[in-house]
């Protein structure tokens, strides 16, 4: 084969890292949205679906180690057959990629996952600061509560203690 069809060849087979690069993207636009969502559910106070978002979160963060996996596998594999070494970054593949059109398509791809990635690190944050607010508000209610010699309560044997035991609807005393 003459070096005019081995760049060709090797150009034509930049499908695969642009394919693992794509399903790599929509894996992180599925960790933003699920990330969005526990937003939401913190800011409305609709903590009892905050189970279901973490495990949400948590199977799209497999999907994610995934899909970097086999990006990973295919950005080494374009590197050597583009001839450059095996451990070059992405960065570095996109920017030496063989014909123009490649290296335009797989820099979109870096310049959007990028984006997603400081966005996604935004999210965490911003739930990370609602959901520690959230658990100093309910530390401090907790903590409000003192069970000794509060008025209105009960014993662990059902008799009312304090001023439960003494309260009444009529005063007799009249």
């Amino acid at each position: 084969m003459d070096a005019e069809h081995l760049s060709e060849a090797a150009t034509a087979d930049g499908a695969d890292l642009s394919a693992a690069l794509w399903r790599e993207r929509e894996a992180l636009e599925l960790l933003l949205y699920k990330l969005e969502m526990q937003q939401l559910l913190l800011t409305a106070g609709r903590t009892e679906w905050l189970n279901v978002a973490t495990r949400e979160l948590e199977t799209t963060v497999e999907l994610l180690r995934t899909a970097g996996v086999d990006r990973a596998i295919a950005a080494q594999e374009r590197a050597d057959a583009w001839g450059f070494d095996p451990a070059a970054s992405l960065r570095e593949i996109v920017a030496a990629a063989p014909d123009p059109l490649w290296q335009e398509l797989l820099g979109e791809h870096l310049a959007a996952m990028s984006q997603l990635g400081d966005r996604i690190v935004r999210t965490r944050d911003a739930n990370l600061s609602l959901l520690r607010t959230a658990e100093r508000a309910a530390v401090q209610a907790l903590e409000a509560i003192s069970f000794a010699d509060e008025p209105g309560l009960y014993g662990s044997d059902g008799r009312a203690e304090g001023a439960a035991a003494t309260a009444r609807l009529v005063d007799r005393d009249l």
